[in-house]
């Protein structure tokens, strides 16, 4: 696997690679450390805001045997 060191970029390069990201990929980003975690949020106030909506079903069938 090919690494890329984003958070060595200097601060308009690592801004204009974050701002090519989607939300998804920003996320991603920013679990891989507290580092990054920081780096996104702080980039994440200076581009448009977004928001999702995470809904999951668990949905479990079970036989009634008398």
């Amino acid at each position: 696997m090919v690494t890329f060191p984003l958070l060595q970029l200097p601060l308009v390069a690592m801004e204009h690679v974050l701002c090519m990201m989607s939300p998804f990929e920003l996320i991603d980003v920013s679990l891989a450390s507290s580092r990054a975690k920081r780096v996104v949020k702080s980039f994440s106030r200076t581009k448009s805001n977004f928001s999702f909506i995470l809904i999951t079903f668990n949905i479990r069938f079970h036989s009634v045997e008398e």
